[in-house]
Protein backbone atom coordinates (compact mmCIF):
# COMPACT_ATOMS: atom_id res chain seq x y z
CA UNK A 1 0.00 0.00 0.00
CA UNK A 2 1.38 3.42 -1.04
CA UNK A 3 1.03 6.03 1.72
CA UNK A 4 0.01 9.52 0.64
CA UNK A 5 0.27 12.54 2.92
CA UNK A 6 -0.01 16.29 2.41
CA UNK A 7 3.60 16.48 1.24
CA UNK A 8 3.21 13.78 -1.43
CA UNK A 9 3.68 14.97 -5.00
CA UNK A 10 0.94 13.43 -7.12
CA UNK A 11 1.20 12.62 -10.82
CA UNK A 12 -1.28 10.93 -13.13
CA UNK A 13 -2.07 9.37 -16.50
CA UNK A 14 -5.09 10.81 -18.36
CA UNK A 15 -6.47 8.25 -20.79
CA UNK A 16 -9.72 6.57 -21.80
CA UNK A 17 -8.21 3.12 -21.15
CA UNK A 18 -5.45 3.67 -18.56
CA UNK A 19 -5.51 0.17 -17.05
CA UNK A 20 -3.53 -1.22 -20.00
CA UNK A 21 -0.59 1.12 -19.32
CA UNK A 22 2.60 0.03 -17.58
CA UNK A 23 3.42 3.60 -16.52
CA UNK A 24 2.00 3.43 -12.96
CA UNK A 25 4.26 0.47 -12.15
CA UNK A 26 7.27 2.07 -13.86
CA UNK A 27 6.80 5.38 -12.05
CA UNK A 28 6.32 3.76 -8.66
CA UNK A 29 9.50 1.73 -9.18
CA UNK A 30 11.46 4.86 -10.11
CA UNK A 31 9.98 6.89 -7.23
CA UNK A 32 11.01 4.12 -4.85
CA UNK A 33 14.55 4.07 -6.24
CA UNK A 34 14.80 7.85 -5.84
CA UNK A 35 13.27 7.67 -2.35
CA UNK A 36 10.96 10.55 -3.22
CA UNK A 37 7.57 11.13 -1.65
CA UNK A 38 5.63 10.87 -4.91
CA UNK A 39 2.69 8.88 -6.24
CA UNK A 40 1.30 8.12 -9.70
CA UNK A 41 -2.26 7.14 -10.54
CA UNK A 42 -4.18 6.27 -13.74
CA UNK A 43 -7.29 8.39 -14.41
CA UNK A 44 -9.99 6.97 -16.67
CA UNK A 45 -11.20 10.08 -18.52
CA UNK A 46 -13.65 9.95 -21.43
CA UNK A 47 -13.32 12.27 -24.44
CA UNK A 48 -16.20 14.50 -23.33
CA UNK A 49 -14.42 15.25 -20.04
CA UNK A 50 -10.90 15.93 -21.35
CA UNK A 51 -11.14 19.73 -21.41
CA UNK A 52 -12.82 19.86 -17.99
CA UNK A 53 -10.20 17.52 -16.51
CA UNK A 54 -7.18 19.39 -17.87
CA UNK A 55 -8.56 22.78 -16.83
CA UNK A 56 -9.20 21.33 -13.38
CA UNK A 57 -5.49 20.53 -13.01
CA UNK A 58 -4.83 24.24 -12.36
CA UNK A 59 -6.42 24.04 -8.90
CA UNK A 60 -5.63 20.42 -8.10
CA UNK A 61 -2.81 18.87 -6.07
CA UNK A 62 -1.51 17.09 -9.18
CA UNK A 63 1.95 18.28 -10.28
CA UNK A 64 2.19 16.56 -13.66
CA UNK A 65 0.31 14.26 -16.03
CA UNK A 66 0.88 12.02 -19.02
CA UNK A 67 -1.64 11.87 -21.85
CA UNK A 68 -2.90 8.76 -23.63
CA UNK A 69 -2.17 8.76 -27.36
CA UNK A 70 -5.78 9.62 -28.18
CA UNK A 71 -5.46 12.94 -26.34
CA UNK A 72 -1.96 14.04 -27.31
CA UNK A 73 -3.06 16.30 -30.16
CA UNK A 74 -6.31 17.48 -28.61
CA UNK A 75 -4.58 18.74 -25.47
CA UNK A 76 -2.40 21.22 -27.41
CA UNK A 77 -5.00 23.97 -27.11
CA UNK A 78 -5.71 23.34 -23.43
CA UNK A 79 -2.34 24.33 -21.94
CA UNK A 80 -0.75 27.72 -21.26
CA UNK A 81 2.63 27.10 -22.86
CA UNK A 82 4.42 24.61 -25.08
CA UNK A 83 8.01 23.53 -25.56
CA UNK A 84 9.52 24.57 -28.90
CA UNK A 85 9.45 20.91 -29.93
CA UNK A 86 5.73 20.64 -29.14
CA UNK A 87 4.99 23.85 -31.06
CA UNK A 88 6.66 22.39 -34.14
CA UNK A 89 5.36 18.81 -33.86
CA UNK A 90 1.87 19.80 -32.70
CA UNK A 91 1.31 17.23 -29.99
CA UNK A 92 2.23 16.75 -26.35
CA UNK A 93 2.77 13.65 -24.26
CA UNK A 94 3.03 15.34 -20.87
CA UNK A 95 2.02 18.38 -18.86
CA UNK A 96 3.82 19.93 -15.92
CA UNK A 97 1.78 22.08 -13.52
CA UNK A 98 3.31 24.92 -11.52
CA UNK A 99 1.47 27.79 -9.83
CA UNK A 100 -1.69 26.95 -11.75
CA UNK A 101 0.02 27.10 -15.14
CA UNK A 102 0.11 24.16 -17.54
CA UNK A 103 3.19 23.51 -19.68
CA UNK A 104 3.00 20.91 -22.46
CA UNK A 105 5.99 19.02 -23.78
CA UNK A 106 7.04 15.76 -25.49
CA UNK A 107 9.02 12.82 -24.13
CA UNK A 108 8.68 10.16 -26.85
CA UNK A 109 11.07 11.54 -29.46
CA UNK A 110 13.88 12.07 -26.97
CA UNK A 111 13.38 8.62 -25.43
CA UNK A 112 13.45 6.87 -28.81
CA UNK A 113 16.50 8.82 -29.98
CA UNK A 114 18.49 7.38 -27.07
CA UNK A 115 17.76 3.85 -28.33
CA UNK A 116 18.76 4.45 -31.97
CA UNK A 117 22.44 5.41 -31.87
CA UNK A 118 23.29 3.67 -35.16
CA UNK A 119 21.89 3.44 -38.68
CA UNK A 120 18.10 3.32 -38.35
CA UNK A 121 15.15 2.80 -40.69
CA UNK A 122 11.90 4.35 -39.46
CA UNK A 123 8.64 2.89 -40.78
CA UNK A 124 5.18 4.43 -40.44
CA UNK A 125 3.29 7.59 -41.36
CA UNK A 126 3.18 9.31 -37.97
CA UNK A 127 4.93 12.41 -39.29
CA UNK A 128 4.57 14.34 -36.02
CA UNK A 129 6.31 11.61 -34.04
CA UNK A 130 9.01 11.21 -36.70
CA UNK A 131 9.73 14.94 -36.45
CA UNK A 132 9.92 14.67 -32.65
CA UNK A 133 12.55 11.95 -33.00
CA UNK A 134 14.52 14.01 -35.52
CA UNK A 135 14.62 16.88 -33.01
CA UNK A 136 16.94 14.77 -30.85
CA UNK A 137 18.98 12.79 -33.40
CA UNK A 138 22.55 14.07 -33.59
CA UNK A 139 23.31 12.66 -37.05
CA UNK A 140 20.33 12.95 -39.43
CA UNK A 141 22.30 11.11 -42.11
CA UNK A 142 22.00 7.93 -40.02
CA UNK A 143 18.20 7.96 -40.42
CA UNK A 144 16.11 6.62 -43.32
CA UNK A 145 12.36 7.25 -43.34
CA UNK A 146 10.29 4.59 -45.12
CA UNK A 147 6.78 5.70 -46.14
CA UNK A 148 4.02 3.99 -48.09
CA UNK A 149 2.76 7.41 -49.17
CA UNK A 150 5.58 9.66 -50.34
CA UNK A 151 3.24 12.67 -50.39
CA UNK A 152 3.34 12.58 -46.58
CA UNK A 153 7.04 13.43 -46.71
CA UNK A 154 6.50 17.08 -47.68
CA UNK A 155 6.31 18.51 -44.11
CA UNK A 156 9.51 16.65 -43.15
CA UNK A 157 11.44 17.71 -46.25
CA UNK A 158 10.50 21.35 -45.65
CA UNK A 159 12.28 21.18 -42.28
CA UNK A 160 14.94 18.57 -43.14
CA UNK A 161 15.69 18.95 -46.88
CA UNK A 162 18.56 16.44 -46.77
CA UNK A 163 16.53 13.72 -45.04
CA UNK A 164 16.73 10.27 -46.67
CA UNK A 165 13.14 9.24 -47.48
CA UNK A 166 12.28 5.99 -49.29
CA UNK A 167 9.15 4.20 -50.47
CA UNK A 168 8.04 0.83 -49.16
CA UNK A 169 4.83 -1.19 -49.03
CA UNK A 170 3.53 -4.76 -49.36
CA UNK A 171 4.59 -4.89 -53.00
CA UNK A 172 7.93 -3.16 -52.48
CA UNK A 173 9.70 -4.67 -49.46
CA UNK A 174 12.40 -2.45 -48.02
CA UNK A 175 15.86 -3.97 -47.73
CA UNK A 176 17.06 -3.42 -44.17
CA UNK A 177 20.42 -5.07 -44.66
CA UNK A 178 23.06 -2.86 -43.03
CA UNK A 179 20.67 -1.15 -40.61
CA UNK A 180 21.30 -1.45 -36.87
CA UNK A 181 17.72 -0.71 -35.80
CA UNK A 182 14.26 -0.69 -37.33
CA UNK A 183 11.79 1.62 -35.63
CA UNK A 184 8.19 0.52 -36.22
CA UNK A 185 5.68 3.38 -36.00
CA UNK A 186 3.08 1.53 -38.08
CA UNK A 187 0.77 1.09 -35.07
CA UNK A 188 0.26 -2.64 -35.32
CA UNK A 189 0.28 -2.98 -39.09
CA UNK A 190 2.51 -5.58 -40.72
CA UNK A 191 6.08 -4.42 -41.21
CA UNK A 192 7.13 -5.05 -44.81
CA UNK A 193 10.89 -5.55 -44.76
CA UNK A 194 13.38 -7.94 -46.24
CA UNK A 195 15.11 -10.02 -43.61
CA UNK A 196 18.07 -8.44 -41.91
CA UNK A 197 19.98 -8.56 -38.64
CA UNK A 198 18.48 -5.63 -36.74
CA UNK A 199 16.94 -4.64 -33.42
CA UNK A 200 13.21 -3.86 -33.57
CA UNK A 201 11.96 -0.91 -31.52
CA UNK A 202 8.38 0.32 -31.02
CA UNK A 203 7.15 3.40 -29.11
CA UNK A 204 5.31 1.10 -26.68
CA UNK A 205 8.36 -1.00 -25.83
CA UNK A 206 9.27 -1.19 -22.15
CA UNK A 207 12.64 0.49 -22.78
CA UNK A 208 10.99 3.51 -24.45
CA UNK A 209 8.33 3.82 -21.75
CA UNK A 210 10.87 3.75 -18.93
CA UNK A 211 13.03 6.38 -20.62
CA UNK A 212 9.94 8.57 -21.08
CA UNK A 213 9.12 8.20 -17.39
CA UNK A 214 12.67 9.20 -16.45
CA UNK A 215 12.39 12.31 -18.65
CA UNK A 216 9.10 13.20 -16.96
CA UNK A 217 10.57 12.78 -13.49
CA UNK A 218 13.41 15.13 -14.38
CA UNK A 219 10.87 17.67 -15.64
CA UNK A 220 8.49 17.28 -12.70
CA UNK A 221 10.92 16.94 -9.81
CA UNK A 222 13.95 18.80 -11.21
Amino acid sequence: MIKIDRDTKIFALIDDSPTSSHRPQIFQKLFSQLETNSSYTPLNIGEDYLSFTINGLRKSQISGVNLGKKYQKRAIGLVDSLSEEAKSCQFITSISIENGKLHGYITTGKAISILIPGKTAIFGDDISLIESILWHVEDISSITIVLDNIENSKPLLEKYPNLDIRFGDSNHLFDVDGYDQVLDLSDGEKLYVRDGNFSLITPSSEEVEELECRIDIQQWLG
